[in-house]
């Protein structure tokens, strides 16, 4: 278990204590969540994110590209051209994270990425319609078996207005 998850998860619990421990209650939920991702860790999946910006300013319905690394903490080298390719996967989500319908993507890995090893990828994204502030959430996917954030893998977020 790493440092910033160790963090989430002591800030979670002062959180339920300042707030009351409902099981009803969201924080509750989400911090549970949290906890069962990080149980079913598997070191096999293992990934770093970083972008120069984590806050973006973009017209509606304008394509614009996000700069992402991604370097391989996992034991588990990231396989193209195969049944189950690792590919790069985003999402939009509202602000109350709820994820827009239809509007993900993807992006192949142009080659195989070992243990350790950095890429350096373009996220062409379109943003939304509307406009508004929206989270992409990008991360990687064992194709046909698991994204990467199921196995504990925190996803790169990056907040984005959209006027």
């Amino acid at each position: 278990m790493n440092i910033p998850n160790i963090t989430k998860i002591v800030v979670g619990m002062a959180l339920l204590v300042l707030l009351g421990c409902e099981q009803d209650n969201p924080l509750v939920q989400r911090l549970d969540n949290v906890t069962a991702a990080l149980s079913r860790q598997d070191d096999r999946y293992g990934a770093y994110y970083a972008s120069d910006h984590s806050r973006w300013r973009v017209t509606a319905g304008e394509a614009f590209s996000v700069p992402i690394t991604v370097q391989n903490t996992g034991s588990l080298p990231w396989q193209v051209g195969t049944e189950q390719p690792f590919n790069l996967g985003y999402h939009w989500l509202l602000v109350d994270e709820t994820p827009l319908p239809g509007e993900a993507g993807r992006v192949p890995l142009p080659r195989q990425v070992l243990p350790g090893e950095k890429l350096s990828l373009q996220v062409i994204a379109r943003a939304p319609e509307r406009r508004g502030i929206y989270t992409l959430r990008v991360g990687l996917v064992h194709e046909g078996v698991i994204w990467f954030s199921d196995a504990g893998v925190v996803p790169l977020e990056l907040t984005l207005l959209v006027e």
